[in-house]
């Protein structure tokens, strides 16, 4: 209905819900330059990156309930926050109209929080501003229970109230983490210190491996710090997105590093370290 063609609109339309980024077109969907299918796209990327519980209490009808969701209100404040931002940049410093700011700022930036990777155009002729937004929404990710990647919306969420609730218990000498509370599809319930010290501890050995590989990007491919940051956050989040150091000639060895920040971002990092474990430990009973 938005003119793409059927061929194009059945792969793009599974590449936006399952948030894979996987386009038919060199210059992804940017190349199509249609406002039509980009808002499509847009609320594709946005159900794929949406907890799969609040998407049941959708079909239900249940939208106040959705609405009390921590994780809704949180997504929602940071893509208006990041949309209202790149907008403004892109303006500035790359001299868009401010339409055709909005545009590259809606489908990017929730491209970006989604994990998606779908584009409007190449990152290699963006400034460092606009860049450095897209690679905090990457290194955030999207919904608990979603097909997205990153650290997750609610892990980022809890690891700010906590250091809230941390802060006000210095300060005002007041009940600290065991008063966290949050909303999930289900209801309201409150954190565990187990549960936050199980948190701050993924985002801990996540941002570890996000160092560690930019690293090795740099010791490989001798390029900026800020492309292998954003490639290998780009991979480590599995977003697909590419400051134009990542495609056909990248050699070997950054390829590799790539590959094992997508599996470990696919499975969460520590069922790779579970995995690992058990087969050291069976390796040495034999």
């Amino acid at each position: 209905m938005a003119g793409m063609p059927l061929f194009d609109s059945i792969n793009h339309a599974m590449a936006s819900l399952s948030t894979g980024g996987f386009s038919v077109k060199a210059g992804s969907i940017g190349e199509y330059d249609s406002w039509a299918i980009e808002l499509v796209t847009v609320v594709l990327m946005l159900f794929g990156t949406t907890n799969f519980a609040v998407l049941l209490l959708l079909t239900k009808g249940k939208f106040k309930q959705v609405w009390k969701v921590s994780e809704v209100k949180f997504m929602s404040g940071l893509i208006v926050a990041s949309v209202v931002v790149l907008t403004v940049l892109l303006r500035f410093q790359m001299d868009f109209s401010w339409i055709e700011s909005f545009r590259k700022a809606l489908l990017d930036g929730i491209s970006a929080i989604s994990t998606t990777g779908f584009s409007s155009m190449s990152y290699a002729e963006w400034t460092s501003a606009p860049i450095c937004v897209l690679l905090v929404l990457m290194i955030i990710g999207g919904g608990m229970g979603s097909t997205a990647g990153g650290i997750k919306i609610m892990r980022v969420d809890l690891f700010l109230k906590a250091i809230k609730a941390h802060i006000r218990r210095e300060v005002e000498d007041v009940p600290g983490l065991s008063s966290i509370e949050f909303t999930r599809a289900q209801g309201k319930v409150r954190a565990t210190d187990a549960l936050i010290r199980q948190i701050f501890c993924f985002i801990g050995v996540y941002i570890l491996i996000l160092m560690a590989g930019t690293f090795l990007i740099c010791v490989f491919s001798n390029c900026g710090v800020i492309e292998a940051l954003f490639d290998f956050a780009s991979s480590l989040g599995t977003v697909g997105l590419s400051f134009g150091m990542t495609g056909p000639q990248t050699i070997e060895p950054v390829l590799l590093v790539e590959m094992i920040g997508m599996v470990l971002g696919r499975l969460e990092i520590f069922v790779v370290f579970v995995a690992l474990y058990s087969v050291r430990k069976q390796f040495i009973k034999r």
